[in-house]
């Protein structure tokens, strides 16, 4: 489970490492919970550091599909976990974080299915990085010489795929949270849902929104 003082920094001091640290647990139990409705897959989940904690769930992953990521930079952790699904013989393979409440089931169908035509499926973040990459085969090129953690991730990514003669398919727009900004993004969508569009709610990350203020009442 997320350590504290390890994830979400970027909203501290404003909130502190131990609320922060929850927020990242409700933020991947959701996460978890959404993967678990997307039919005819496997879910699998790669972790770090290199301890492993217990991840109590309704769709909790079996031991021998966790992971822990390897690789010195963000790129190269993402290749090697898309290596280890498809060296178990799974093809396509769609890579996500789990700081994207907004992301529903059929976003991550419509990137299964892109994969049937084309070679690269991104989800690009209104930060400048994606929210999810998916391939059917191992591309190194686009995980190669990116300016990791800024905004121009997904810009440079798309242009080396280009470059490489690839096909790509792009999802919709969406956003991450890793900022208290972020958060007052989604407020509004978390406190109407079904005029958001968000078929699967995001339950834990609205009760510790609300626990802090940020929902106002409680959705009815």
């Amino acid at each position: 489970m997320p350590v504290t003082g390890e994830v979400k920094t970027r909203m501290q001091p404003l909130i502190s490492p131990e609320r922060s640290a929850d927020l990242q647990r409700a933020l991947l139990l959701d996460t978890l919970d959404m993967v678990g409705f997307i039919k005819r897959t496997t879910a699998f989940l790669a972790f770090a550091p290199a301890e492993r904690n217990g991840i109590s769930c309704p769709h909790k992953v079996p031991r021998e599909q966790v992971f822990r990521q390897i690789g010195r930079d963000l790129g190269e952790r993402i290749l090697e976990s898309s290596k280890t699904v498809l060296n178990k013989g799974y093809s396509p393979v769609v890579i996500i974080g789990s700081d994207c409440p907004v992301l529903q089931p059929e976003t991550i169908d419509e990137a299964i299915h892109s994969l049937d035509s084309a070679d690269v499926c991104i989800g690009p973040a209104q930060d400048g990085g994606y929210y999810l990459i998916g391939m059917k085969r191992t591309i190194s090129d686009i995980f190669l010489d990116i300016p990791w953690g800024t905004s121009e991730v997904f810009d440079a990514t798309t242009q080396r795929a280009v470059r490489s003669g690839l096909n790509v398919h792009l999802l919709q727009k969406l956003f991450d949270i890793d900022t208290r900004s972020s958060l007052e993004q989604l407020a509004p969508i978390l406190k109407d849902p079904d005029r958001s569009g968000i078929r699967h709610f995001p339950q834990r990350t609205y009760d510790w929104m609300l626990k802090e203020g940020f929902c106002g009442d409680k959705k009815s």
